[in-house]
């Protein structure tokens, strides 16, 4: 055997948006990851989808049944990371000004044979978007809408809007919403040096990945259909989104938010029942923080949607549900401090007394914010510039504690102060990430010339 070097290509098309001012909407699929890892899951079915994606947006735009797109919608078919990397460094300016990149991976699986999902994974809290809200209010139309039962929401039975091949399966859509997760191409867009939201489309679990078993039986036209019209459906709606759409999408993104801060309350509570003597106070505090960061990530997301409507109708509708999280959070954490005092004295012990302490007193001083040296690194800029930094200085900061740096470089506006920083990365996690490093990291990115404070 031999290694030789080559130059990767990056296939790409685009369908032409009429202001090229106002971002694209860039859709990926890795077409290469190695030659020991080709297969008709990983990710000729993807290829496949984003191709048949292109097909039929331009076909609808060409014969007049859909009006033309706003913005710019972008297919590349990439060398998985290996080929990201270097389009994404070289198109820094372009990309930045995405509003999204929506990433298929392993996306044809015949999920019944496989008891498998087609799992949608959200971007994260420092790439936080309303772009999330839509992708994933096609997968729950589609899995809603495709489901046999006594009756569904819409009131029938069977299926109300049935999406499946003629030579695919008749099975229900089985699927999943999570969070952010990389491996993937859209690794690279949410990376803090990019910091577009990425998001992820992905069959999981797969029992043939990376195998040689991975062949076309193993796929199911049905589930690459449903894959087509959900890619399909999410990029253009985002791409043609204006005043009108802008309020139907921050209605969407309000009920989800009030359903992923309920969500966030039940685990808060449910952490404090389990406490016990010794660290009812640290859960306590931790349990109030992650409440408290999943709001702001949800405020976050709606700013977003600045990106397309200046209405000032649609901005105050912003402002009007900002303020309504932020009543949600004041009830959840009132409901959460009674809980907290029940626990206390179930374990005889006094009530916890939530305070800042002086380290996060100080932390919250600290409010980063990326330099120009930061905005035109390029991705892995940043390791390059901190390993060029003395190993003395490194070894006095060390941050490798933090669950995610990315995530946590990526939250530095110039409005986040350290301690808010550390809520949002801590609300995303199990494990938490302690405040000293996160500290420590900053001092370091500083010390490199990526952030100022």
């Amino acid at each position: 055997t031999r290694t030789e070097q080559v130059e990767l290509q990056v296939p790409q098309c685009v369908i032409k948006g009429s202001d090229p001012a106002a971002g694209e909407i860039i859709i990926t699929a890795h077409l290469f990851e190695g030659y020991v890892k080709m297969g008709a899951n990983d990710n000729m079915s993807g290829s496949a989808v984003i191709l048949e994606v292109a097909r039929i947006l331009n076909d609808l735009i060409k014969s007049g049944r859909i009006p033309p797109p706003v913005r710019s919608v972008r297919f590349l078919w990439v060398p998985e990371f290996s080929g990201t990397i270097p389009w994404v460094n070289q198109n820094l300016e372009r990309t930045r000004k995405a509003l999204c990149d929506i990433n298929l991976d392993m996306v044809g699986l015949n999920l019944r044979e496989s008891r498998s999902f087609f799992c949608f994974h959200r971007s994260g809290f420092s790439t936080a978007s309303f772009v999330n809200d839509v992708m994933e209010s096609y997968f729950r139309f589609v899995g809603e809408t495709n489901v046999e039962g006594i009756t569904d929401n819409l009131g029938r039975r069977g299926f109300a809007c049935r999406i499946v091949a003629p030579t695919g399966t008749d099975d229900p859509f089985l699927y999943r919403i999570l969070s952010l997760h990389g491996s993937s191409d859209n690794a690279v867009f949410n990376d803090w040096s990019i910091n577009v939201p990425g998001m992820k489309m992905i069959t999981w679990p797969d029992n043939y990945y990376h195998s040689s078993e991975d062949n076309p039986d193993k796929c199911d036209p049905t589930q690459l259909r449903r894959a087509v019209f959900i890619s399909a459906a999410g990029a253009y709606t985002i791409a043609v989104a204006d005043d009108k759409m802008a309020g139907r999408i921050l209605s969407e993104q309000y009920s989800g938010a009030t359903v992923r801060l309920g969500i966030q309350m039940a685990k808060s509570a449910d952490m404090v029942y389990n406490a016990g003597i010794n660290n009812l106070s640290d859960v306590y505090k931790r349990a109030c923080y992650n409440l408290e960061g999943v709001a702001m990530a949800e405020k976050s997301a709606m700013e977003k949607i600045r990106q397309i409507s200046e209405n000032p109708e649609v901005t105050a509708m912003i402002e009007t549900r900002k303020t309504a999280v932020d009543n949600i959070l004041k009830e959840h954490l009132s409901a959460l401090k009674e809980i907290m005092i029940r626990k206390s004295s179930y374990l005889n012990v006094p009530a916890v007394n939530l305070v800042t302490d002086n380290y996060e007193k100080m932390a919250m001083k600290i409010i980063p914010v990326p330099t120009r040296k930061a905005a035109t690194m390029g991705y892995g800029g940043d390791r390059r510039h901190i390993s060029s930094l003395p190993q003395d200085f490194l070894s006095k900061y060390r941050y490798s504690r933090i669950v995610n740096t990315s995530e946590t470089a990526g939250m530095a506006n110039g409005k986040r102060n350290l301690l808010d920083i550390k809520k949002m990365v801590d609300a995303q996690f199990e494990t938490e990430s302690p405040l000293q490093d996160i500290v420590n990291y900053f001092t370091v990115l500083k010390e490199a010339g990526l952030m100022k404070f």
